[in-house]
């Protein structure tokens, strides 16, 4: 039923790319896609919740279907296209791409194509997914509808959830957990073609919108994303839709550019409440756009459709949490406990500026011969820096509450490389900087007002997380994904006009990307697929048994050993994902979790109901099963057990279990059947 429903969803994209746009064009036929697949899928889940049949997968296909229908039946007829007018030969491309053009989006393909292949052979295993974000999809498919429940976690209750209704469909029709890949990783492709259309609206080559784009896969914290389900890079993606087509509606003054432009940004603020933090920023260019007279006098009424798309796509959560917590976001302590003083913000900007800006200059993504000497040199500039200011950026001064020694600030600590502690990486960090200075000092009026854009957007975001975060902590580098993609587009101008110079710049561009991207995709500490453990094996089967009977063969075999000697102290100390099993994916961020699961799975079966009372966890994700096997019941009261319930039980919690006769346990938890 998944490839019938996306069928239908692609059928409906491939009209409305062509209604729009006049012909059918491959990278805005994926936005499109994105598009209709997320505010159909709200649409048609909030319908089955109001009914609590959110869980039955026929009556959303078949609601989906007549949706689709009337759609299909209202475009073509609005905009009179015919169904020959979709066939390749009415929808040729204007542009030809060159030999570099195809080199460069055919590495860019396969490095999509190698993350696909990974992410879709292992489950999500990042912390915050398994114990928030993922755990109360399961919540929605075992109740039938978006009522709250006695959660482990709060935040399962009052985080936005856009993007995880999207991983409802996959989930209801897939019935796969690997699925749930594919809403990160197409999110993090729908960027990419942002950017490089945003690259093109700014009247950068073919050549350089691509090198704007492939730019975006050498950054850790924006790729790692893709086996992450915090949502970073969705709400990212909207906002590049937004962005990209609000340039082309200022170029065409087509309406429909502006609608889908406010679609984007109303969606992304139902995705991830990161949205509300660039929207003074976005809607303060909107109006300059509209004050410049870009927008038409007549079209000026249509931007009531943020509001429109809002109410209908994105304010369901927010009315519920306005509801059930008295406050908008859901969450009344965001803030709490922070000296709102411009003394106290004055020393915490003090700190955390400086600390900010050392994590910015990122050389993640870079092997650990080049990584540590170049965080040394920035340690001993940030170190002479620090002592002229009379700072201890080492001290634990406006950290993040609760954190332990190992969140501490540190100037010499080379960051893993994992969807949360990794940062922007080198490359795209320099050509930023370098393309800000570019169009600074030449006259292009429209790529200055981007820039002029772009640099408000940074620093008002910038500003929001410093005034927003109580302190800093090593996992905050994804939270910026939103300020730096909108300037990736300008990286282009980095590299000159001219036929010779341009294209052996990009030749060596293409060799420095394939570089990051194959450490940041094979080599780091979420999914590896080169580890240790994997290099020993390569040396042991293929190094050691290399000939030595000549002196030649011996050099060579010698100085092949000690290379891949190198590698294996330099390489994460563990199994490649791939060659682990399931339970050591699912936890290979947190170990010790995985004798906890064996412990509830050793001891009862696999599809029977366990009642919870237990702190918040990544285990409470694998508790329900591979694919969802078991139900879960957090509880507050071991009396609201049924009869012959099963409940497990943290060892330190005290309370009345009387009625109950203990099954087993395992020094942290246990497992109890009541009788009584």
């Amino acid at each position: 039923m998944l490839i019938a429903s996306i069928l239908q969803y692609l059928l409906l994209a491939l009209i409305v790319n062509r209604a729009i746009d006049s012909k059918i064009s491959f990278s805005r036929l994926l936005v499109y896609f994105y598009l209709i697949v997320f505010s159909l899928n709200i649409f048609i889940s909030q319908i089955l919740s109001f009914f609590s049949q959110l869980n039955n997968r026929y009556l959303y296909f078949g609601l989906e279907t007549v949706l689709v229908v009337f759609l299909v039946w209202f475009v073509m007829r609005k905009s009179r296209i015919s169904w020959t007018d979709l066939l390749p030969q009415n929808n040729r491309p204007e542009e030809k791409v060159n030999f570099l053009s195809g080199l460069m989006v055919g590495i860019t393909s396969l490095s999509f194509l190698v993350l696909f292949l990974i992410g879709i052979q292992t489950p999500p295993n990042n912390l915050d997914t398994l114990h928030t974000h993922l755990t109360r999809v399961y919540y929605w498919l075992q109740h039938g509808n978006f009522l709250s429940w006695s959660a482990l976690g709060t935040a399962q209750l009052y985080y936005p959830i856009n993007a995880n209704i999207q991983a409802l469909w996959l989930f209801l029709f897939g019935h796969n957990e690997k699925l749930f890949f594919l809403v990160p990783w197409f999110s993090l492709i729908v960027i990419a073609t942002g950017v490089y259309h945003i690259g093109r609206e700014l009247k950068l080559s073919q050549n350089q919108a691509l090198v704007s784009c492939m730019v975006l896969l050498t950054i850790p914290a924006a790729v790692l994303q893709a086996y992450s389900f915090q949502n970073d890079v969705a709400v990212g993606a909207m906002i590049i839709i937004f962005i990209a087509f609000t340039l082309t509606y200022i170029r065409t003054h087509e309406l429909m550019y502006l609608i889908v432009a406010l679609l984007g940004l109303a969606l992304s603020l139902g995705t991830k409440q990161t949205a509300f933090m660039v929207l003074p920023a976005l809607l303060l260019w909107l109006l300059y756009t509209a004050l410049s007279h870009k927008i038409k006098k007549g079209h000026l009424p249509h931007l009531g459709w943020l509001i429109a798309f809002f109410l209908l796509f994105s304010s369901y959560k927010y009315i519920q949490n306005i509801v059930e917590f008295g406050s908008f976001f859901g969450s009344s302590d965001v803030t709490a406990g922070q000296e709102f003083t411009l003394s106290g913000l004055g020393q915490k900007a003090k700190y955390n500026v400086p600390r900010y800006l050392y994590s910015f200059l990122s050389v993640d993504g870079l092997p650990n011969s080049l990584a540590v000497p170049l965080t040394n040199l920035k340690e001993n500039a940030f170190r002479t820096m620090s002592e002229k200011l009379h700072l201890d950026l080492e001290s634990e001064a406006f950290l993040q509450p609760g954190y332990d020694p190992s969140e501490e600030f540190n100037y010499s600590r080379v960051p893993l490389l994992t969807e949360d502690t990794s940062g922007f990486g080198p490359l795209s960090v320099l050509l930023v900087i370098i393309s800000f200075f570019l169009i600074l000092f030449r006259k292009d009026r429209e790529r200055k007002e981007y820039l002029l854009f772009t640099l408000v957007l940074a620093v008002s975001y910038f500003c929001a997380i410093l005034l927003q975060r109580p302190g800093w902590d090593p996992y905050q580098g994804r939270y910026f994904i939103l300020a730096i993609i909108p300037a990736l587009p300008i990286v282009g101008v980095c590299f000159p006009k001219a036929k010779i110079v341009n294209e052996i710049s990009q030749v060596v561009f293409i060799i420095i990307y394939c570089s990051l991207a194959f450490t940041i995709i094979f080599i780091n500490n979420t999914k590896p697929i080169i580890t240790a453990h994997t290099m020993a094996n390569w040396q042991n089967r293929y190094v050691l048994t290399l000939p030595s009977d000549t002196k030649i063969q011996k050099y060579v075999k010698n100085k092949v050993t000690k290379t891949t000697n190198n590698w294996i102290q330099a390489l994460p100390q563990r199994e490649s994902i791939l060659s682990s099993s399931y339970y050591d994916q699912l936890y290979y961020s947190a170990s010790s979790n995985i004798t906890d699961i064996q412990f509830v799975n050793e001891n009862i079966e696999s599809t029977q109901a366990l009642y919870l009372l237990i702190s918040q966890s990544p285990l409470e994700y694998g508790l329900f099963g591979i694919n969802q096997t078991r139900e879960l019941f957090p509880i507050k009261n071991p009396a609201t057990v049924p009869l012959k319930g099963i409940l497990l039980i943290k060892e330190d919690q005290t309370t009345d279990l009387t009625d109950f006769s203990l099954i087993s346990a395992n020094g942290l938890y246990e497992l109890y059947q009541r009788n009584y």
